[in-house]
């Protein structure tokens, strides 16, 4: 049966997207946007009517408004709309991107990029990481001495066992308040909510290098040129460490509108606080055994107190010790004995979590390491967990260390995110081929770009993803030249 289109060149309406929505049509023919309040019981659910006379909408606008879109047909200079009738609604609330900018820095640009991105593709939260070791990328008003915490001497650009690539000369970007009030109205007219990420106490070093004071070893330092974990952590037998912390957590949430806050919590190194006389003297006074309890105490403390503010916390698993009401977990580290089986438990005990797996999310990875397959593999519900409703749903995560430009950022995560998001929508996604073949169809659509996926570099196999792996160790660029014409 041949679905009946009718012309349609514009679309009227008063929405704040008109000037977005807009530049979908060409050609002749317009049909009114109309929006209709109606209640339905997931917040993810919307109706999209499309007759002769109008186009009728109602439920989550934003949903709407991207499956619209994807009905946009065009030949010549018309664009075209078949009538339609359609409700729908997404399998998981939690449909995530991470960016960490700590590490190598994207600009506004490119931000809203990604939110178009992600509203095209229906992902509905952006996962903002921050503040890491190299770098704090927020110029607050109230914290001047900051402005340093986001500039460093030099940075790699790539590395290996056998190549490395440091550009001399200062590193240095930070985010307006105006900035990012401007970025979260851009975000939230599409259906977006922005998580911000302030990483601690490990993972602080940037932060830290402005207020030695605050750290364990007392001692001044520049923000970090390299990569990896590092050992300055926040003295959390400092009162006055602890108090500054918290005040900046809260300038954060404040700026944000923040309804949920990521902490991190996660890879933190305890050497300096065996070493730091107040660390130690609050174990005795807490009667703590060791300084992984004191900080299990201190994110305690942090959750109370975002919690007192209507922010729910969010916490690395890695972090999580234990089941935590009304905070949720996001897993994504199964290396270490028992963690994958005590993120199960505390799901199954009733922790809200978001499934982010290091091997199956994090487009950052070499496809030598996570192939299109294993992304296209996954599914946030593990073996073993029973309560599926306390799954929220995933993340596809990009950590910065060694994407520092937006033409590699694109290559290492656009295929894999538009995976994840027919994942976490519900989609049926058919065999691979079948969606390989479908998405490089769309791929102008939701990227900008026809995508040409190329099945020997993106999904290896065999010795071929050996070798192709043992050369991105060597150079982390290797797989991404290959893929420049």
């Amino acid at each position: 049966m041949i679905a009946i289109r009718v012309p349609v060149g514009q679309l009227r309406t008063s929405d704040p997207l008109q000037d977005y929505l807009s530049s979908f049509f060409v050609g002749s023919g317009s049909l009114p946007l109309v929006f209709q309040e109606k209640a339905f019981p997931n917040e993810g659910h919307y109706s999209l009517i499309i007759t002769r006379e109008n186009v009728l909408i109602s439920g989550n606008r934003a949903n709407a408004l991207s499956a619209l879109l994807r009905l946009v047909e065009r030949e010549g200079g018309q664009t075209y709309l078949p009538l339609f009738s359609q409700e729908d609604e997404p399998r998981y609330p939690w449909r995530g991107v991470l960016l960490d900018e700590a590490r190598h820095y994207f600009g506004k640009a490119e931000v809203k990029r990604l939110l178009d991105e992600m509203f095209l593709l229906r992902y509905n939260v952006f996962h903002w990481h921050l503040s890491d070791d190299q770098g704090f990328r927020l110029n607050l008003k109230k914290y001047p001495e900051l402005a340093k915490s986001s500039e460093r001497a030099g940075t790699l650009e790539g590395w290996g066992t056998s190549k490395k690539k440091r550009l001399e000369g200062p590193y240095g970007f930070a985010y307006s308040e105006e900035d990012i009030r401007e970025i979260l109205n851009y975000a939230s007219l599409r259906g977006i909510e922005i998580v911000p990420e302030i990483d601690g106490p490990g993972h602080l070093s940037a932060v830290l290098s402005a207020h030695p004071e605050f750290s364990c070893e007392k001692k001044a330092f520049p923000v970090p040129q390299t990569f990896g974990i590092l050992s300055h952590t926040l003295c959390l037998g400092d009162p006055e460490a602890k108090a500054y912390f918290i005040g900046l957590i809260d300038e954060v949430a404040n700026l944000f509108k923040a309804k949920r806050f990521h902490l991190g919590f996660d890879e933190i190194k305890t050497e300096g606080m065996k070493a730091c006389p107040k660390c130690q003297k609050a174990l005795r006074e807490k009667g703590l055994k060791n300084e992984k309890e004191l900080i299990t105490a201190f994110q305690k403390e942090l959750a109370v107190h975002l919690r007192q503010r209507g922010v729910t916390p969010l916490f690395w698993n890695d972090g999580m010790k234990e089941k935590e009401d009304e905070t949720i977990e996001e897993v994504w580290d199964f290396s270490h004995p028992g963690l994958k089986k005590r993120a199960i438990t505390q799901i199954n005990q009733g922790q809200k979590a978001v499934i982010s797996p290091f091997f199956s999310t994090y487009a950052s990875n070499a496809y030598a390491l996570m192939p299109l397959r294993r992304s296209f593999a996954f599914d946030p519900l593990l073996k073993g967990i029973r309560r599926s409703q306390n799954v929220l749903g995933s993340e596809i995560c990009y950590w910065s260390e060694y994407g520092y430009s937006a033409a590699k950022f694109h290559f290492e995560f656009d295929v894999r995110a538009a995976i994840l998001a027919a994942t976490l929508w519900g989609e049926k996604k058919g065999s691979f081929n079948e969606f390989k073949k479908d998405l490089q169809r769309k791929s102008s659509f939701f990227f900008g770009q026809n995508l040409v996926i190329d099945e020997l570099l993106m999904n290896p196999r065999g010795f071929a993803r050996l070798k192709q792996l043992w050369r991105y160790f060597k150079d982390v660029d290797s797989e991404f030249q290959r893929n420049i014409p």
